[in-house]
């Protein structure tokens, strides 16, 4: 069964660009100048969909859905996230130039985004690969117990 987040299942191996800052979801990579930038993980969520959908307003309660499965949480923690990411992004409130608020309805990115796709050899790459060679593995093994109606094994 796959349990990735919502927000990883529209990944295609890109990698997006704005300016300095470079974000890989893949490899979870986010540079500014060629220096790493840590946030936590459901800001960097945030950060990718908004980024995978520039320009586009995306309302409050669908990242909240796509990010924290909107269990038991409020708007100001999106708040919250969207002040981190500007804070690590050095981006304002009052004059944005890369995610604007879009006021009582949600968050756009406005900054210039370039998608190119994940460079062949790289790392983010043959994690995929790996992981699509490892999903073909327990796919056939599954099969095979269904057919023998042993129980999967677990490893």
């Amino acid at each position: 069964m796959d349990t990735s987040p919502p927000w990883f299942k529209s990944l295609h191996c890109w990698i997006y660009r704005c300016g300095d800052i470079l974000l890989e979801p893949l490899s979870h990579r986010l540079e500014r100048d060629g220096q790493p930038i840590s946030v936590e993980p459901k800001a960097y969520a945030v950060l990718t969909m908004l980024m995978e959908h520039p320009n586009v307003l995306i309302d409050k309660d669908t990242l909240l859905d796509a990010v924290w499965g909107h269990r038991n949480v409020t708007p100001g923690v999106l708040s919250r996230v969207i002040s981190q990411l500007r804070r690590a992004l050095d981006d304002s409130a009052t004059q944005p130039r890369l995610i604007a608020t879009v006021y009582c309805l949600g968050y756009r990115f406005i900054g210039e985004v370039h998608r190119e796709p994940v460079p062949p050899g790289s790392l983010a790459e043959r994690a995929v690969t790996t992981a699509a060679e490892r999903r073909r593995t327990t796919d056939r093994r599954s099969a095979s117990n269904r057919r023998t109606n042993r129980p999967e094994r677990r490893r």
